[in-house]
């Protein structure tokens, strides 16, 4: 019975986080603040009077500075407040990928360590000779009749699945492209042992130049 847990079919990716939808807090804050600034300005003109003159005007002008700034205030940290929710969110999708990278190296090195343990390299058959592998391939065995011919790029052992989104607009772009460069690194692993299983031919020819041909 082995005690090693056993591993996924595949690994199916978090979406990235969504952006903020528009939020009316600030409006609502105005909301609040405009009644009482319109009484506030209607019973200032009453105190300084009708006539029109220049302290009207300039309280006037300053009144309307104060609410200019007002409304810029409640805007301002509405934006705020959806700036930081999407850098939290994007911290913490950064925080998963992290963890996954890690993960998904593991078995990158597992699926290498395991591959080339059954294609070994040529230059490294020399240490097979007093071992007991010197005989695995038998014709019973699987990799009976199989030749190494390199390496390559082959996919990930355990896929990765790409996780069902909302449209790509919606979606926060820093985390959109991690997650495409993710996929695109850790799909694949390099420098993976490339075999050929000559008994699904019936026939082989090597070509080439004559010294090239004999040193396969």
């Amino acid at each position: 019975m082995s005690l090693s847990p056993e591993r996924p079919s595949e690994i199916v990716l978090q979406s990235p986080p969504m952006l903020p939808k528009s939020s009316s807090g600030g409006m609502v804050q105005l909301m609040m603040f405009l009644p009482m600034m319109l009484g506030m300005g209607a019973m200032s003109f009453v105190y300084i009077g009708r006539d029109g003159g220049v302290m009207t005007w300039i309280f006037g002008a300053l009144f309307v500075c104060a609410m200019g700034g007002m409304v810029v205030m409640s805007l301002g940290r509405g934006g705020m407040a959806k700036k930081a929710q999407i850098n939290d969110e994007r911290r913490d999708y950064q925080r998963y990928l992290s963890g996954l990278r890690a993960q998904v190296r593991d078995i990158a090195d597992g699926q290498r360590a395991a591959m080339i343990a059954v294609q070994p390299d040529p230059a490294d058959l020399w240490a097979y000779v007093e071992t007991g592998k010197l005989w695995d391939r038998r014709r019973t065995e699987p990799q009976f009749a199989q030749v190494r011919a390199g390496t390559g790029p082959q996919r990930l052992a355990t896929p990765l699945k790409a996780p069902q989104t909302v449209p790509l607009e919606d979606l926060d772009p820093v985390s959109s492209t991690s997650l495409k460069h993710f996929i695109r690194t850790y799909s694949t692993v390099d420098g993976l042992p490339v075999a050929l299983s000559l008994r699904s031919f019936a026939a082989v020819t090597v070509a080439g130049r004559r010294p090239d041909v004999l040193g396969l």
